[in-house]
């Protein structure tokens, strides 16, 4: 899972891709990538992407994470960012033939990103266990603010994902990640809400291994994956910025044999595309499903995390844990 000088460090990260299924409570590591038994196919004319498959963009990295689209400054352009968790790097592409340069080192081992409108980007810095705040200008990142770090007196524990919500808060996946599950100082595996402010408030509990986490185009439902049991889980968010109570929008898990897909991996890295289909990792690569939750096609690839970018919205940048790649969609990503 993840690549290390020594043999020491080599077992171990073989032992914890065997391990593709947290146990009670996620692990204090990153999640193993999907990864597929089968070769791309060519597929029916409702295929959702451009291509039969994904092609690699750059590879090289210890653990690659955290992809994000970001505005470009006063409306023009923008970019891809996409973190090198065990680099401690942050990196940036524009999606062109030029490899992607490094935007922020140290990154306090960053691994979930999000932007919202106005440039602003949010992340996930596991080695300090709180979400940052910092935007770019002239092509560099400002210095990274801390944006919230504590629930009511209690440090936050071990962060994955997080997403920017048109409300001005910023919702992130929350359990024991990529800690030692005894320094937790409150129980809780689900969602915490930053809000405009800072203020972090739990607004969902009762998940294991949290992941992933987008919202519909209409900012009216929340997505969050459970990492080893293969749930997409769906939450209506109410007008005050909380939760009402779930329901499982997907089980990838019961879904694969039915649709034929093998290989292994959890739902981790998940995002909506403007017409409110879903896109999120699972056993064997990608799957996409409607907004009712059907399916729709399955994209065989290494994968840990996906995002909509480019200057139309339609392409797909996904972190594979030792690259990223990309394929063409048919709609924009949600915000185009």
């Amino acid at each position: 899972m993840i690549l290390q000088a020594t043999a020491v460090s080599l077992l171990i990260a073989a032992s914890a891709v065997a391990t593709l299924q947290p146990p009670a409570l996620e692990p204090a590591s990153p999640a193993a990538p999907a990864v597929p038994a089968t070769d791309p196919k060519p597929q029916a004319a409702n295929w959702p992407f451009t291509a039969d498959k994904a092609e690699p963009a750059a590879t090289g990295y210890k653990f690659t994470e955290g992809p994000t689209w970001v505005p470009g400054e006063k409306g023009s352009g923008g970019f891809f960012i996409f973190c090198d968790m065990r680099g401690d790097t942050v990196y940036k592409w524009d999606g062109g033939a030029e490899k992607p340069t490094a935007l922020l080192k140290p990154s306090g081992a960053a691994v979930g990103s999000s932007a919202d409108a106005k440039g602003n980007v949010y992340q996930v810095q596991t080695s300090e266990r709180r979400l940052t705040k910092w935007t770019i200008k002239d092509g560099k990142a400002s210095e990274v603010s801390g944006f919230a770090a504590d629930f009511e007196g209690k440090k936050l524990g071990g962060m994955n994902d997080c997403a920017a919500h048109a409300n001005g808060s910023v919702y992130a996946t929350h359990g024991t990640w990529f800690i030692d599950p005894k320094s937790a100082e409150f129980a809780h595996s689900g969602v915490v809400r930053a809000a405009a402010d800072g203020k972090v408030t739990c607004v969902a509990d009762g998940l294991v291994g949290p992941n992933g986490i987008c919202f519909s185009p209409d900012g009216k439902t929340a997505y969050i994956t459970e990492y080893g049991a293969g749930r997409i889980n769906a939450y209506p968010v109410k007008d005050d910025g909380t939760f009402a109570d779930k329901s499982v929008f997907a089980d990838l898990n019961a879904m694969a044999p039915t649709h034929n897909v093998k290989g292994r991996g959890g739902a981790d890295g998940v995002r909506c595309d403007n017409k409110g289909n879903v896109y999120s990792t699972g056993p064997g690569g990608i799957w996409v499903l409607s907004s009712k939750g059907e399916f729709v096609g399955h994209l065989p690839i290494r994968a840990t995390n996906l995002a909509f970018g480019g200057a139309d919205g339609k392409t797909l940048l996904i972190t594979t844990g030792g690259g990223i790649s990309t394929i063409g969609t048919k709609n924009a990503g949600a915000g185009w």
